[in-house]
């Protein structure tokens, strides 16, 4: 493998010319001086390309348009890189930027500045990405992937000149091919893998030692080449040392992919603005059938079972979503994509396989990749936070609506896009879109501007096995009340549905398919016994369970005369069984929920849109989340120690329907994290109710942890059945962590 040094990279400084103006003209206080410095540049930037070959070199020019960034003495990496404004034959340019005066001056560039991600200056690090989708040109790598790095070391001044020596920190290959049988077949692509090593995605690049370290998240084996011809194929990747390995050439045509393995020499080390030029040989190699997915058109087109790809709506965005799962996002991997479909992905992008949500008619996104299997879940349902994660399990978070819609964000018009829901409480994190700057998908707000999806559809059969269930979301026991029962029905077969037990009734009876039935029951006046109601659902259908009885208990009518001193009314301790990130809405509406209520009366649970339930995990950071001494549990029990978190400035949690016939005192409790009585304060919309008799005391938890228990006598009028109390969070400042919510009788009337 003949290597050529590419000339510009390595040979050529970069001179640094700069004129300190003060652009701040005066000593106000709050005023920073700044220096305007002026980079005049010889070779490099951001979207560079290779010049004409001379001899066996290749200069690196520049381009209109380029951008640079930095991160001058290890501070943020800037949102606004660095404009380059390019000589007239390319060989040279200029870029400027002002920066605050300093007692010394470190600047680090990277070119192009999107491949820029992150610095750590204790680590010696600097994290770049090599694209995984990239389109080659006729005489060089795709611009985009040619990564430029400079590193001027610390200097105490600058003076007017300075130079600073460019790097190339990717390598390349150019590839060409001999003996291929394409007949009328058309190029579209050509995939390259490395079993042995990440060619691309997210490094770190250690700049004391000049070597490359994987990364947790976002590598990736496989580079798809965007290219119409095999003539001259090119690519840039990760400096990697080849020698004795093999990579895997996948070439993708509207017929079919040919394949080839190449087994690399014995000196085949690919390092840092190097080019490794070898012939494919394809002698042999038959086509096979291509693997396509077909652009979802119309959302009536999905069925359980099918397989399925998420991906950029943008044409220009040759990217879908990867099987690599980032701690709160997707990160992207390249496609041969179309409008209208996508061919032979590789096994970095994602196979979704489509299941039944947790309610009729949403899916469950089972992500089939090895590294990462799991159900898609938007994880971030209050919308603070633009989280996109993979759970074992299918729930509420993880169950999407999708629709097929002509969208407009930002005056981009998309048709066919796919609009995929969560079904959570808005405003909420909940819609999955593409974030091409950031090279990630995850879920966002509906409002926000990230860039559409659409979904392509693996072109197979759908799969037409007889599918039949029936569930009761709510679980299966209600209190003495009137109640409007929810039954859940999953089937893609005829269905008829039954009900026994005195004055219960359903609105369905008979249906095809996913269904939502009502059971309407009357209020249970018994104060000696229970009541029952028994929902049969069957199917004629060859299922292994053709008939599934449901069952729903009701509770007696709950005894005034039971109400007395010392009488819990309401009790909530650590949110059992509840799940970080969830609301309070949700959790009062699971089966898990740890409620106590005097009677087995049904209690609402409201709050604002930022307050949620926080999980400690065992081994993790706890912060604030904290355990009362009343915690007799193991610190390991994660599904107890759960805290509910209130938001700063206007945080609040409510509960309605709480029981109260004739009590005339009680005692309201609870334990925060902070102090500061006036800051977390009770209130009722219930006319007839006051709290009064407000205090604090603190204590220490039994594994270190300090808190405040509040107090407040509640007064009631003698006319009252029912009362709803609200904790709040004033503070503007801190959010505050709630345990051990307690309401007990004191005086009865």
């Amino acid at each position: 493998m003949k290597k050529i040094m590419i000339f510009a990279a390595f040979a050529a400084a970069l001179a640094l010319s700069a004129s300190c103006n003060k652009e701040v003209s005066n000593d106000a206080p709050g005023q920073t001086a700044l220096r305007t410095v002026t980079f005049n540049a010889l070779p490099t930037d951001t979207k560079t390309v290779f010049g004409d070959k001379t001899g066996s070199k290749y200069p690196v020019l520049w381009q209109e348009g380029d951008k640079i960034n930095y991160t001058f003495n290890f501070g943020d990496i800037p949102t606004t890189p660095l404009a380059v404004t390019p000589s007239a034959d390319g060989t040279t340019a200029s870029f400027s930027g002002s920066f605050e005066e300093a007692e010394s001056y470190q600047f680090i560039f990277v070119g192009p500045a999107e491949a820029f991600k992150s610095r750590n200056k204790s680590n010696g690090t600097i994290m770049v990405e090599f694209p995984s989708g990239q389109t080659s040109t006729a005489a060089s790598p795709d611009p985009s992937a040619q990564i430029l790095y400079a590193n001027t070391g610390e200097i105490t001044t600058l003076p007017e000149s300075l130079e600073v020596n460019f790097s190339h920190l990717a390598a390349y290959l150019h590839l060409q091919f001999s003996n291929v049988a394409l007949g009328d077949a058309v190029v579209q692509a050509v995939n390259i893998t490395s079993d042995d090593y990440y060619i691309a995605g997210r490094l770190f690049y250690k700049f004391n030692d000049g070597v490359f370290e994987d990364s947790t998240s976002s590598m990736f084996h496989t580079i798809a080449v965007a290219t119409t011809t095999l003539n001259d194929v090119w690519c840039a990747l990760r400096p990697v040392d080849l020698s004795g390995k093999s990579l895997t050439v996948v070439v993708s045509t509207d017929k079919g992919t040919l394949t080839k393995t190449v087994n690399m020499p014995s000196s085949a080390a690919l390092t840092g603005g190097k080019i490794g030029k070898f012939t494919v040989d394809m002698t042999g190699v038959v086509m096979e059938s291509p693997v396509i997915y077909k652009a979802v058109t119309n959302a009536n087109q999905l069925h359980i079972g099918d397989k399925v790809i998420i991906a950029a709506a943008d044409v220009e965005q040759a990217f879908a979503m990867s099987t690599g799962q980032n701690t709160n996002n997707r990160s992207q991997a390249g496609v041969t994509k179309t409008l209208t479909e996508i061919t032979n992905p590789s096994d970095e992008v994602e196979i979704i396989k489509l299941e039944d949500g947790v309610i009729p008619g949403h899916f469950a996104l089972k992500a089939t990749g090895a590294a990462n299997s799991g159900y898609l879940y938007a994880a971030s349902l209050d919308g603070a936070y633009n989280y996109l994660r993979t759970q074992a399990n299918i729930n509420i978070n993880a169950s999407w609506a999708i629709s097929i819609e002509t969208i407009t964000i930002e005056d981009v018009t998309t048709e066919n896009a796919a609009v995929i829901v969560a079904d959570s409480p808005a405003p909420a994190s909940n819609v999955i879109r593409h974030n091409p700057g950031s090279v990630l998908f995850s879920a966002y707000q509906p409002t926000s501007k990230q860039k559409a999806v659409m979904l392509y559809r693996l072109d197979e059969p759908a799969d037409e096995t007889p599918r039949f269930n029936a569930t009761l979301p709510g679980g299966s026991s209600v209190n003495s009340e009137a109640h409007s029962v929810t039954i859940y029905v999953f089937s893609n077969v005829a269905w008829t549905a039954s009900v026994s037990g005195e004055g219960a009734s359903l609105n369905e009876t008979s249906g095809t398919g996913n269904a939502i039935l009502t059971l309407s029951v009357p209020e249970n006046t018994d104060t000696e016994n229970t009541k029952s109601y028994s929902v049969t659902v069957s199917t004629t259908a060859a299922v292994s369970t053709p008939s599934i009885v449901l069952t729903i208990t009701q509770s007696k009518k709950p005894d005034a005369s039971g109400i007395k001193v010392g009488t819990v009314l309401f009790h909530e301790q650590y949110w059992t069984g509840g799940v970080d990130n969830q609301t309070v809405a949700q959790y009062n509406a699971s089966g898990d929920a740890s409620t106590v209520v005097y009677g087995g009366a049904s209690v609402t649970y409201t709050s604002d849109a930022s307050s949620k339930l926080m999980k400690w995990t065992n081994g993790g950071s706890v912060g604030n989340v904290f355990l009362p001494t009343s915690y007799s549990g193991a610190l390991s029990t994660d599904d107890i120690a759960v805290n509910l978190r209130l938001q700063k400035n206007g945080g609040w949690w409510k509960i309605a329907d709480v029981p109260c016939i004739g009590v005339k005192k009680a005692t309201l409790t609870y334990k925060l994290n902070r102090s500061g009585l006036s800051y977390y304060t009770p209130s009722t919309e219930t006319t007839g109710v006051t709290f009064t008799d407000g205090a604090s005391t603190s204590g220490t938890s039994d594994w270190g942890k300090a808190y405040n228990e509040y107090t407040y006598t509640v007064n009631f009028t003698n006319t009252l059945s029912k009362f709803d109390f609200k904790i709040n969070d004033t503070h503007s400042s801190n959010h505050v962590y709630i345990a051990d919510v307690k309401v007990v009788v004191t005086e009865m009337y």
